[in-house]
């Protein structure tokens, strides 16, 4: 498989798995990250949690992600 290819098959893997979140901050923490850039701060602020609170977020995203076959370190969507 190419790495074209490869990046193609990681993509449909993270859409489709962002279409099964069902927690609105997690949904909106990927969001913020994917699409926007935002950093750890403006989430924390606009989504009014701490700092902890989206670490926890976000290592349940990449455990839920890690399940559904992505291995970190590759290409971007």
């Amino acid at each position: 498989m190419g790495k074209r290819e490869d990046a193609e098959r990681r993509c449909r893997i993270v859409r489709s798995y962002l279409g099964t979140i069902t927690d609105d901050r997690q949904r909106l923490v990927c969001f913020m990250l994917m699409r926007r850039g935002c950093d750890a701060r403006d989430i924390c602020k606009a989504l009014r949690i701490t700092k902890e609170t989206l670490e926890a977020i976000k290592l349940q995203i990449a455990i839920d992600l890690r399940k559904a076959g992505i291995e970190f370190g590759g290409g971007k969507c």
